[in-house]
């Protein structure tokens, strides 16, 4: 299995910062259609082949149009957004430990399904893991899958992309996008052409916490 995984919004709790923040992934068998979709949308557009596909700039014309694309192919979507007005004074001040629960609850899960010896691939921007204390990613999802998760039969192989380069990633940060604007703005415009592939869309810390 192949995994795509990408975030919007920041982790910030400044004034200025986002009041939403997601993790998305989307999981297939095979990445050549996924990537292909993407390549195909960005001849169309004339868009050059180091510009990247970013969720939160290109038109929504070419959204549409992707997603549309994408939405077709034998995918899944999951995705997790938290509402960090009422995050826990304690993830606020650790917010590595924010983002590696919200990957527990989300991604976790999508992996300890898989069957016995399964060999998972996971591809994430290069720019989006920059944890610097407690677990880093690779090693926070070994220890989930092999040791809590008693999988150790499992095989992830972890890499870390550069989105310019990959059109896979390109296409998870629209997708995730999609997803964070249904909660950051109410529009459920993009997010609908995904309804269809979208499997989880789980929400966290939505009700203050006592």
């Amino acid at each position: 299995m192949h995994i795509y995984l990408d975030e919007s919004g920041d982790l910030g709790f400044s004034e200025k910062s986002t009041k939403f923040f997601t993790i998305a992934c989307v999981t297939m068998d095979n990445t050549t259609l996924f990537r292909r979709s993407v390549k195909k949308v960005k001849v169309k557009y004339d868009i050059p082949r180091d510009t990247e596909l970013k969720g939160y700039k290109t038109r929504n014309e070419i959204k549409r149009d992707l997603l549309t694309r994408l939405a077709a192919l034998d995918i899944e979507i999951h995705a997790i957004t938290v509402k960090k007005a009422n995050v826990d004074k304690k993830f606020q001040k650790d917010t590595n430990i924010l983002y590696n629960y919200m990957v527990g609850l989300s991604l976790v899960p999508i992996i300890l399904r898989q069957p016995a010896d399964a060999r998972i691939f996971i591809n994430v921007d290069r720019r989006t893991i920059s944890l610097t204390s407690g677990f880093k990613f690779n090693e926070y999802l070994k220890y989930k899958t092999w040791y809590e998760g008693n999988r150790p039969d499992i095989n992830l192989e972890i890499h870390h992309m550069d989105s310019h380069e990959d059109y896979g990633i390109q296409g998870i940060d629209v997708i995730c996008n999609s997803v964070y604007r249904k909660y950051s703005s109410g529009n459920y415009k993009l997010f609908n052409l995904l309804r269809s592939r979208i499997r989880t869309d789980r929400r966290l810390f939505f009700t203050k916490q006592k």
